[in-house]
């Protein structure tokens, strides 16, 4: 009688040749021990965009806030209120779960808050870099925020190799991504004060005889 060889499924033989390495990385997401690691990432890769970007005058330097790094000018960008648009960078958890980020990326920041938003995130498909990972989108329901309606992903396996993770690679990648955000500088001026001349234009709605205009809520 012959004897059959004994076989798994490909990926399940992958996971239980690497057992150990797997257990490993288990305990280490599902522990938390990863959120500590990728803030101190952040930090790392805020020294490094302070030391190589050519930050313009008028501009914040980068900082770390809310799991996200931010550049933007002093006050030419603000909107109505506390928001601001700004340059964000995204450095997520490479295994976050499915229906969020699991690559980092570079995007421009509108806030949602301003009146404007739509408006103004309308006329950037006009100016978003014909590259590769460079992406325009605008309300894709349940897969985009429209708080960032323009970006370039960077891709964590475009920098992980057999033996190391690329770091400085990886770093370089976010920085030139800055730079072609901040090199877009004058045609987002050009688009933001051209909405809000457009706003500007557009009459104000009138409740019969009241002449205050209530504050919304936000």
């Amino acid at each position: 009688m012959e004897s059959t060889q004994a076989t798994l499924p490909g990926r399940l033989a992958v996971v239980l040749k690497n057992v150990r390495a797997v257990r490993e990385v288990y305990d280490y997401i599902a522990g938390g021990d990863i959120e500590e690691d990728l803030i101190s990432a952040q930090r790392a890769l805020v020294s490094h965009l302070r030391e190589s970007l050519q930050i313009p005058d008028g501009w914040r330097r980068p900082y770390l806030e809310g799991g996200n790094i931010w550049l933007h000018p002093d006050k030419k960008w603000n909107v109505p209120g506390k928001g601001n648009i700004a340059i964000s960078v995204f450095v997520p958890c490479p295994a976050a779960d499915e229906d969020e980020d699991r690559d980092a990326s570079v995007n421009l920041y509108v806030p949602s808050s301003w009146k404007l938003q739509e408006r103004f995130t309308d006329s950037l498909r006009s100016i978003v870099p014909k590259a590769e990972d460079w992406v325009y989108v605008r309300y894709e329901p349940d897969e985009i925020n429209p708080e960032y309606p323009m970006g370039k992903w960077i891709r964590y396996g475009e920098y992980a190799g057999s033996t190391s993770f690329d770091v400085a690679g990886f770093f370089q990648a976010i920085t030139g991504a800055v730079n072609e955000l901040l090199q877009l500088e004058t045609e987002i001026d050009r688009l933001f004060e051209s909405a809000k001349a457009m706003g500007a234009a557009l009459p104000r709605k009138q409740s019969g005889s009241q002449t205050r205009r209530k504050r919304k809520t936000r």
